[in-house]
């Protein structure tokens, strides 16, 4: 086996362990809207505060030239997102819950008190300043009739599958105060809204319903706010992100190359009157992550993973041509022109704002969020790869920046999806464990995405065996090295990478102990109930009672528990939709009657992702634990 490693980011030297309280202590950037005049950013940072149980949402001012600090912004709890700087640049409005619904609120970018904007009678889920900064388009259910009130607090409340949601509609608010007119009747869900730039026409991307499963379903379509008609957009199944270009005669979004969820998503561009979309980003052969028209609306500038750092290059919209405008070396988790040139988050570090010139040039910070953190311990980043069959695949791999003599026990983290991939990421979860003298592997095996389309189709059919190769030749790999010592290995995963821990554990016995967060055990179970389902057909060929159950049979790592061998602990939020906690007792009780010890910790009130920063400590402390427990080494 050979393994071929390349050294991408080193970060500080330690000087105090990074603990647990750190982890959620970190401030992370959810947010980022930059000025009209591209000289401020307003950013919303999320922390955790123990004290109260809860994470709280900050607002900051940032001064792009860097003449001036960061200054945070007058927020009263209720958090704060779909960030969004009116026309002129004199506000910043976004959604709040500062009473007992969500609603639309403003902040003077000058510095003052939030106003409201609205007082819709449910809440707001997103909104849009018209181009004139005159109206609000607000996406929100209608409001509850007197009936409905009345049913509701009897307890007459029995739900018709699809009906249990209130579809969002389209609604028009004046500023100033008024009436708000609806656009669309609800027949549908509105997903997204964006206005066109002559303010009388709105792209409107609905599907059935709310539920994830519907974003199968989605479609495109123009709404005339004067007389109400609607025209779809062709070419647009499976769409999302409309962008108008600046003159209002073509619309860009980002959908599936050729309309199956597995497969590549691409940048499309409608002329409107035409009769087909065009797929202009296909030359790239990566997933699109987010798109921008330049200012004469020849080009368009798409984000998008090159492996496990980001990538910018400019499209030609006439003939698809594609040329590299910016690459990093680096993982960007938000983008954008203003400042100098450009305003982005780099992954590889504790979550700051940065400056960059037109072509990347002289990158520096303009914010000092996570100071405290500089002073913490944080691992060494490599970018690294290695053989599987005949494939190249890459990860990432942290390292404990203390010496130490010998091999150090590993823990593999493979990542969620299946189609996502691990990018070069500063992660407070990773820190805390090289903290505790750990290596820890991330790889981006079959089926993950920034490798082109024919990699990422590379586990259709094939979620279990294909990708436990690549992760295993890649355990290979570091052990091969003289790192990581093969009798101390640890495998930790949610959502997919929980299925992944499910399916490595009922295969091998390397792993010393493995903690399988929110993982499917039985892919049949998991179409019935998951809230997330159809897309899977493009994997497994359709339903399982459509005649492919054999291969969601053998696809589940359930089928082959009675080999299991590995202590296993499993962790779900008991309100978790897209893997219900079903799947864990499954697991749970089969490793239990083949007699292979194993723990169930079910979270309330958490779903998919942990909202309690106490449970989000309680989950990591129970698997550092769990595997200090089974270390034969002996940490």
């Amino acid at each position: 086996m050979i393994a071929t490693l390349s050294l991408c980011a080193l970060l500080g030297a330690p000087a105090t362990p990074f603990t647990l309280a750190d982890v959620v202590a970190f401030a992370t950037v959810r947010e980022m809207a930059v000025s009209p005049d591209g000289h401020r950013a307003v950013v919303s940072l999320r922390r955790g505060d123990l004290e109260a149980g809860a994470f709280r949402t900050e607002l900051w001012s940032v001064d792009l030239a860097g003449a001036t600090p960061e200054r945070r912004l007058t927020l009263r709890d209720g958090g704060a997102s779909n960030l969004r700087w009116s026309p002129s640049g004199a506000e910043i409005g976004f959604v709040s819950r500062q009473g007992e619904r969500a609603q639309v609120w403003a902040l003077p970018a000058a510095g003052g008190e939030a106003r409201p904007l609205t007082s819709h009678g449910e809440s707001v889920a997103g909104f849009e300043w018209s181009p004139d900064g005159q109206r609000l388009l607000l996406r929100a259910p209608s409001p509850e009739t007197d009936d409905e009130a009345h049913r509701r607090q009897k307890k007459d409340d029995a739900r018709v599958d699809g009906w249990q949601w209130r579809r969002h509609r389209l609604w028009i608010v004046p500023v100033a105060g008024g009436t708000p007119a609806a656009l669309t009747d609800g027949s549908r869900h509105v997903q997204a809204a964006a206005w066109a730039p002559d303010g009388k026409r709105v792209a409107v991307l609905t599907t059935a319903t709310p539920e994830a499963d519907s974003s199968l379903e989605a479609r495109l379509h123009i709404l005339d706010t004067r007389t109400g008609a609607l025209r779809e957009v062709p070419g647009s199944d499976l769409a999302k992100d409309p962008r108008w270009s600046p003159d209002g005669r073509a619309l860009a979004f980002v959908r599936p190359f050729d309309g199956h969820e597995v497969s590549r998503n691409d940048a499309f561009v409608w002329t409107v009157g035409s009769d087909r979309a065009r797929d202009v980003s296909a030359a790239l052969d990566r997933d699109v992550e987010d798109l921008r028209w330049t200012s004469d609306g020849s080009t368009l500038e798409v984000h998008h993973a090159i492996g496990a750092v980001s990538g910018i290059a400019r499209v030609q919209v006439a003939t698809g041509r594609a040329a590299p405008l910016w690459t990093p070396g680096r993982a960007l988790l938000a983008v954008a022109h203003g400042g100098p040139g450009w305003v982005f988050v780099p992954g590889d570090a504790p979550a700051e704002v940065w400056v960059a010139g037109a072509n990347g040039e002289s990158p520096r910070p303009r914010t000092r969020w996570n100071e405290a953190l500089t002073e913490r311990a944080r691992p060494r980043l490599e970018v690294v790869r290695w053989r599987s069959g005949s494939s190249e695949v890459e990860g990432i791999l942290a390292q404990p920046v203390t010496a130490a003599a010998g091999r150090r026990p590993l823990v593999v983290i493979p990542h969620g999806g299946p189609r996502d991939h691990a990018p070069l990421l500063f992660d407070p979860q990773t820190a805390y464990f090289a903290s505790l003298g750990y290596l820890v592997l991330r790889p981006n095996f079959r089926g993950s995405t920034g490798y082109g389309d024919a990699f990422t189709r590379g586990n259709v059919a094939n979620w279990g065996a294909g990708p436990f190769e690549d992760v295993m030749t890649g355990v290979d790999a570091v052990i091969a090295r003289g790192l990581a010592d093969p009798a101390r290995l640890f495998l930790y995963g949610w959502s997919y990478g929980g299925y992944l821990t499910n399916w490595a554990i009922t295969h091998t016995d390397r792993f010393r102990a493995a903690a399988s967060g929110a993982g499917v055990a039985d892919l049949r179970l998991q179409y019935v109930i998951s809230d997330a389902r159809r897309w899977r057909f493009d994997y497994f060929s359709g339903s399982p009672f459509a005649g492919h159950h054999d291969l969601y049979a053998r696809e589940s790592p359930i089928t082959y528990a009675p080999a299991a061998r590995v202590p296993t602990l499993f962790l779900h939020g008991a309100e978790d939709v897209r893997v219900p906690p079903a799947q864990g007792w499954m697991m749970y009780r089969a490793l239990r009657d083949a007699g292979v010890e194993a723990e169930m910790v079910v979270y309330p009130r958490e779903g998919h992702a942990f909202e309690e920063p106490q449970h989000v400590l309680d989950r990591l402390r129970r698997i550092s634990d769990w595997f200090s427990r089974h270390d034969a080494g002996g940490r």
